[in-house]
């Protein structure tokens, strides 16, 4: 009989362990609440930060910040009050599914955005638990102001779990550098980094234009033609510049600062 006791005991007592780790593996770690709200009127109300072109995710995406949020300086915290937009565009595509460029290589809009919505205030964020990016919290949002993913969906495998990756460093917010160093936010054809352009050759097609990114964290460079046709002038950090060539032929570049630094553009008949 004691043994009949002492098994049911331990069955009881590992049913219940099960019980709990369900319990845990099942729960929603994002807030039930929205205390985001949608924005209405950002686009004529807020600062355009940046429009950036999402290689990876074939999407256009352009981003806005309320007065308290544009104008963070880098390095800086976002104060509490920071409201951040993202329309997230999916990028029209060609029959292959790459990409179409406009005349300056940008991404075209392909269809109607979800609306991001991020926001930082005194006490957010405890809902996300293990997923916690300091005091933010998410919604995303269709054009007309519905739901795309409401507070319970933001958590793990979402916005949340994301913006973890960008680090407590920088607040969690992606790509700030763009709008701190006024960059394009089009696709590289190149970048200069350890002293070097790369890649060393450019190919393009008349009319098209190019950006290069100042990928460096140190010297300024310069993206200069031998021939004296432009000019980027001192590039910082993040800095980037873009130039259209319509003469097919070759170019040849180099960085003003550094003797060493070169490149070439060829410019497809």
């Amino acid at each position: 009989m004691r043994r009949l006791k002492l098994t049911f005991a331990l069955t009881m007592l590992v049913a219940g362990a099960l019980a709990v780790v369900g319990r845990s593996q099942n729960q929603v770690f994002a807030p039930i609440v929205d205390r985001i709200g949608f924005p209405v009127g950002y686009q004529t109300t807020f600062t355009h930060l940046y429009t950036f072109d999402h290689f990876q995710n074939r999407q256009i995406r352009v981003a806005y910040a309320n007065d308290l949020a544009a104008n963070v300086k880098p390095g800086q915290p976002y104060p509490y009050g920071s409201i951040i937009v993202g329309e997230f565009y999916p990028a029209l595509r060609d029959a292959q599914g790459e990409p179409v460029l406009d005349e300056n290589g940008r991404f075209i809009q392909g269809g109607a955005p979800t609306i991001f919505v991020m926001r930082k205030e005194v006490g957010f964020g405890v809902a996300y638990g293990p997923f916690r990016n300091g005091e933010w919290e998410y919604v995303s949002y269709r054009p007309d102001g519905t739901y795309a993913s409401p507070p319970e969906r933001t958590g793990a495998g979402s916005c949340a779990e994301c913006h973890q990756t960008a680090g407590r460093s920088k607040d969690f917010v992606f790509r700030a550098n763009l709008h701190f160093a006024n960059a394009s936010g089009a696709v590289p054809d190149a970048v200069i980094k350890n002293y070097r352009f790369i890649p060393a050759t450019i190919t393009v097609k008349p009319g098209r234009a190019i950006t290069v990114y100042n990928d460096d964290d140190t010297n300024p460079h310069t993206f200069t033609a031998n021939n004296g046709s432009f000019d980027s002038g001192l590039l910082n950090s993040g800095d980037s510049f873009s130039v259209a060539l319509i003469q097919p032929g070759r170019i040849d570049v180099h960085c003003n600062n550094h003797n060493r630094e070169s490149a070439t553009i060829v410019v497809q008949p």
